[in-house]
């Protein structure tokens, strides 16, 4: 008669080491979903006036709100020591490589280029989950891309430009802070 194999322990430090970079991956997605709510917080005071827009953004917001719950965050509870401290830094990464493609976001196009730039993060953090992901995360990211192909319809002749500054955005802001490593 054979029996399963007898699971074998993982010696401590690989242990530890696994727990460590687990946390820092969802570290890193903390830190994308605070890119998002940057970016949110900003657009629901400038559009309040748009209803449809504003209608839009409670949509996102809603689902941003699910995310933050499904990596083990929520309205309540808040980012660890660590984790704000990356977060911290790698925003101001985050904001330097929006300023060296387009400097101040006052225009739509700079905008359309930003919403660009973190629908493209929003991507990369639905790709890196393994082992299948909560449904907010594909409903984020589908209401993100609507916002920033509405964004890029309203750019006019610049739309090209504006989406090829988006990309330039996220690989400028995955070169600086080291996130696609």
């Amino acid at each position: 008669m054979t029996y399963p194999p007898t699971p074998t322990r993982l010696p401590k430090s690989l242990e530890r080491a696994l727990r460590q970079e687990r946390a820092h991956i969802i570290g890193t997605w903390q830190i994308k979903l605070t890119v998002v709510e940057v970016a949110l917080v900003t657009l629901e005071i400038v559009c309040a006036n748009d209803k449809a827009l504003a209608a839009h953004l409670a949509k996102i917001r809603h689902w941003l709100e699910e995310c933050w719950v499904s990596i083990g965050q929520g309205s309540s509870k808040k980012l660890s020591a660590e984790v704000q401290r990356r977060a911290d830094r790698e925003s101001a990464l985050v904001d330097d490589a929006l300023r060296s493609v387009v400097g101040d976001c006052t225009t739509p196009e700079a905008w359309a280029a930003r919403l660009v730039a973190i629908d493209a993060m929003i991507a990369d953090v639905v790709a890196s989950m393994v082992k299948g992901r909560p449904r907010c995360w594909g409903y984020l990211g589908q209401t993100w891309g609507t916002l920033a192909r509405r964004f890029l319809a309203g750019a006019g002749d610049a739309v090209g430009k504006a989406e090829a500054d988006g990309w330039e955005i996220y690989l400028e802001t995955e070169r600086r802070v080291g996130w696609a490593q």
